[in-house]
């Protein structure tokens, strides 16, 4: 199995994922895109992205961004997240794209960004530092 497969196979066993309506939309050696379609029973009480929201597309966009670089037995496991909120998250969808900037041997640093999709117009909703541990044990 390719790293392509196996992150997209990964992603799509999540169930919460698939409950928000999340989709993997690029994987790349060291990058994933993800993307979280309009859903209005995703927002906080000022009609914006709820901050749990964004936190989780952070989490899981540097999981598997990391995941991309970790052998075929490998899974990834968060050990560590910050988010910033630059701007209230609102649009037509938000995008996810992570990318390694640390890759050591069982610790990936990933580094976020959070756009929101306005008009076809990207809004820098939120930047965050992933970091996720390989691990080869059935949790």
């Amino acid at each position: 199995m390719d790293f392509q497969e196996k992150v997209r196979k990964g992603f799509y066993e999540q169930s919460f994922m698939s409950f928000l309506g999340a989709e993997i939309t690029n994987i790349e050696a060291g990058f994933v895109q993800i993307e979280l379609p309009f859903n209005k029973n995703l927002l906080q009480q000022h009609g914006f992205y709820h901050g749990g929201v964004v936190a989780t597309l952070a989490d899981n966009a540097g999981g598997f961004a990391g995941n991309t670089l970790m052998s075929e037995d490998e899974q990834p496991l968060s050990i560590e997240f910050k988010v910033n909120l630059l701007n209230p998250a609102k649009g037509e969808k938000l995008v996810a794209k992570a990318k390694v900037i640390k890759n050591g041997k069982r610790i990936k640093v990933c580094e976020v960004n959070i756009y929101g999709i306005l008009e076809g117009n990207e809004l820098h909703c939120a930047v965050a530092i992933v970091s996720v541990i390989a691990t080869k044990q059935e949790l």
